[in-house]
């Protein structure tokens, strides 16, 4: 996931969940809103919200892969380094 695109992503999410809520607000003070219309921008905020925590966590989680990725434990653009050993291999100590 490219972090640039999920940053637009959620800052759009939260400005439609803001919109529709305001909406919500308006339509509901002055007295224009069914029963219906209100349940279904509720249904719309509730989606938008979700979108936009969902999106939130996942910049949040790929914010924090790419910290761990520059620890300064591991050094400066070091990768941590995994070794696959195929299974059903007989060795068990390194060769020299």
């Amino acid at each position: 996931m490219r972090v640039g695109a999920s940053l637009s992503q959620f800052i759009l999410s939260a400005f439609a969940t803001l919109a529709i809520l305001a909406l919500l607000v308006i339509y509901a003070f002055k007295g224009d809103l069914s029963v219906s219309d209100i349940a279904f921008l509720v249904f719309l905020v509730g989606g938008l919200w979700f979108t936009t925590v969902e999106i939130g966590l996942s910049l949040w989680a790929e914010s924090r892969k790419y910290s761990a990725e520059s620890s300064p434990l591991l050094g400066e653009g070091v990768q941590s380094c995994v070794v696959d050993i195929p299974k059903g291999s007989q060795e068990t100590q390194p060769s020299p």
